[in-house]
């Protein structure tokens, strides 16, 4: 299953699931994971990827570990909108070994919260593993943002552990019976 990532090396980057306590953590997680997805995955990291995250609040408290497995398929764009619709504007580059952008958005981090957000990541990958940084920065906005991290850094390991299928990276459909269809297109 393909999972939404930070910004330009989505799912195997961040793929894996943070395994934070607070809830509003997590959704900056996710954010950050959403913002790595912003452009296309170069062909060469294709693969099946076993990831490492390890999450802390800047500079350098740590916060949590966890481990996940995620598919990136070359080529492929992936969906660049977050919770509560937050949509990230990247500039940067993604190349067969180098990753270095920086996206921001702003948007409801959740009812009477809001964030301005600016994510940068930064990585690189030999052959079949990589190393990338993601610094999440965050303006807060609203009177029930109490205690909200302001910067957190993920560090994400990944080992390539095998070739993508052609199954792996197949586009989903809607199914719909043959009337319907006929219905939509008239």
């Amino acid at each position: 299953m393909k999972r939404i990532l930070l910004t330009l090396l989505p799912a195997m980057m961040f793929a894996t699931g943070i395994a934070a306590a607070d809830p509003a953590t997590q959704r900056i997680q996710s954010l950050a994971r959403i913002a790595r997805a912003q452009a296309s995955v170069p062909v060469e990291w294709d693969g099946i990827w076993t990831t490492q995250d390890t999450v802390y609040a800047c500079p350098s408290t740590f916060q949590s570990t966890s481990v996940g497995s995620d598919t990136l398929c070359g080529g492929s764009q992936y969906n660049v909108t977050g919770p509560g619709g937050i949509v990230f504007t990247c500039t940067g580059t993604a190349d067969a070994t180098t990753i270095d952008v920086t996206c921001t958005g702003s948007g409801e981090l959740f009812p009477g919260c809001n964030g301005d957000f600016t994510i940068t990541t930064t990585g690189t990958r030999s052959n079949d593993t990589y190393f990338i940084v993601s610094t999440v920065n965050v303006v807060y906005t609203g009177i029930l943002c109490v205690s909200l991290p302001s910067c957190t850094q993920i560090n994400n390991h990944g080992t390539r552990t095998g070739p993508t299928a052609a199954a792996d990276c197949a586009t989903p459909t809607k199914q719909s019976t043959w009337g319907r269809l006929k219905v939509i297109y008239r």
